[in-house]
């Protein structure tokens, strides 16, 4: 099956990209990172921390972009802010038992390399699939 475009994960997309841009998520982000994690989850909590730094650096790269700039990467955006926004989460849950203190490891491992490739993406913000999509979508007959 293939993606029905302009469906329901499309306009999720659209209307979390806007809030994002306008860091709506910044105090809620900011309180989780003020929390006691203790001296054995800080260096997850750094990490944690970190790419948080990032998503809202990605933010503000993409606010000073064209609108069809921020509707090309938005997906990417979404998605590096969810695993963030995760991350935070499964920390949380991690101060709790040993075993959730695993899984945070786990999840936190998985999706940070991940938020560091849609940084690069985003950062590199390349206007050129849309210069060419005209193009390279046109009907060759």
């Amino acid at each position: 099956m293939t993606n029905i475009y302009e469906g329901t994960s499309q306009l999720q997309i659209v209307a979390a990209i806007g809030k994002l841009l306008g860091h709506a998520l910044d105090d809620l982000l900011d309180e989780w990172a003020a929390l006691d994690y203790g001296a054995a989850l800080k260096p997850l909590k750094d990490q944690v921390a970190e790419a948080t730094a990032l998503v809202n650096r990605c933010i503000d790269h993409l606010k000073e972009c064209e609108t069809t700039l921020i509707d090309y990467y938005a997906s990417d955006m979404v998605d590096m802010t969810v695993y963030v926004v995760n991350c935070w989460l499964m920390l949380q849950q991690a101060r709790l038992d040993e075993r959730k203190r695993a899984v945070a490891q786990v999840y936190i491992a998985a999706h940070l390399p991940r938020v560091k490739s849609a940084v690069m993406t985003i950062q590199a913000a390349d206007p050129a699939p849309l210069r060419v999509r005209d193009i390279v979508l046109a009907d060759p007959l």
